[in-house]
């Protein structure tokens, strides 16, 4: 399998830690956010293959940064 970079988005870093400790010894290259500024920057950045995000995100929430991403080209 080719490597994919993944990035973790949740507040909470016991979660982005556990989802982190599960990809990486497969394979995945991980980054992590823990607010809508610091995903859209990572997103930008980076070559990003998959999002993981919480939609109960805060700052400002989730839903306005799932809007966010989906209108970056």
């Amino acid at each position: 399998m080719e490597n994919k970079i993944v990035l973790i988005a949740d507040d909470f870093s016991i979660i982005r830690r556990i989802i982190r400790d599960k990809l990486e010894p497969h394979g995945f290259t991980t980054f992590s956010a823990e607010n809508a500024e610091q995903i859209v920057d990572t997103i930008e950045k980076n070559d990003i293959d998959i999002v993981l995000l919480n939609p109960n995100i805060l700052m400002p929430n989730g839903k306005s940064c799932v809007k966010a991403i989906r209108s970056m080209s």
